[in-house]
């Protein structure tokens, strides 16, 4: 489920929204691998931007990367690595005795329901759709999307992020995540209101597949030449949403901040995060820089 969420997180990611208009970015500041130092501090650390949908093939055989890592005494990923508890995960899901669906246009709910009736993962909620709340239908549906685009054969698949966390493992690194899967789950269940989260379902099960899937293909182009500006022009719930979009990446980039120094202070560390949290003014390369530290691309 872990590795679930986070594939359904990067895929919902890359098949949403790209803003009209980015600033193509200086090429020499173009790297997913950047160090991290500062004149008061014993060792360098680095940082790296993954891909949830890209194979660790992409970087396995990369000197670079793994030098990177053997110097590391710490790994830090995104999620915590602990044992799931699925009953409280299926509890942030349900719908509160307060909330209700409110559908803004009389035609929704009929759209809804034909829409979940033809969906092999939602036919079964499509008459008790109002038990669960609409962001647990949005991954449901990302979910489904991201099996459809696995390629066959795949069954031998390891993630860039698993890739880190192996590595960290067979190293004997110390191994630490920045928030834990019921902390990620929150962001979609908890954070959002339920009017909000319904309007954010509705807009995506209105946009056609194949718009989705240019979505996924135009960020792993971002991602594959490594152009970090074009990333940050990713907005993940669409342009109608943007302080959704600010919870889902700023806030989560200022909340990760407060753990980072902890680390990077008095270690050497290897931060593996999801590209998509690297770029712009809240993204962490910046905040790094505002607090103090030097932040340069490594070309791998």
């Amino acid at each position: 489920m872990k590795r679930a969420l986070l594939f359904v997180c990067l895929f919902a990611f890359g098949s949403l929204h790209f803003a009209q208009e980015y600033n193509a970015s200086d090429e020499s500041q173009n790297s997913l691998l950047w160090e991290i130092s500062r004149e008061d501090i014993p060792a360098k650390s680095y940082l790296f931007g993954t891909n949830h949908i890209i194979s660790s093939s992409f970087i396995d055989t990369s000197v670079i990367i793994s030098e990177c890592i053997k110097k590391s005494s710490v790994v830090i990923t995104e999620l915590e690595k602990e044992d799931l508890d699925t009953a409280l995960l299926l509890q942030q899901m349900k719908m509160n005795d307060k909330d209700y669906y409110s559908f803004s246009d009389s035609d929704d709910e009929k759209f809804l329901q034909e829409f979940f009736r033809n969906n092999s993962l939602l036919k079964p909620f499509a008459e008790i759709y109002f038990i669960l709340k609409p962001m647990a239908y949005w991954l449901f549906y990302f979910y489904g999307q991201y099996i459809k685009h696995e390629s066959p054969g795949t069954t031998g698949f390891t993630s860039l992020d698993d890739y880190f966390v192996n590595e960290a493992r067979n190293q004997n690194k110390e191994l630490k995540g920045l928030e834990t899967v019921t902390e990620q789950m929150s962001i979609f269940m908890d954070s959002i209101p339920i009017k909000t989260q319904l309007q954010i379902l509705m807009e995506t099960i209105r946009t056609s597949p194949e718009k989705l899937a240019l979505g996924t293909t135009s960020l792993n182009i971002c991602y594959l030449r490594q152009d970090v500006s074009c990333m940050s022009s990713i907005m993940i719930f669409g342009h109608n949403f943007p302080e959704e979009n600010r919870l889902f990446l700023e806030r989560r980039n200022l909340k990760w901040m407060k753990k980072l120094p902890s680390a990077i202070n008095y270690k050497s560390t290897m931060i593996a995060v999801g590209a998509g949290h690297l770029p712009g003014t809240y993204g962490l390369i910046n905040l790094l820089r505002i607090q103090g530290y030097e932040v340069k691309p490594i070309k791998f």
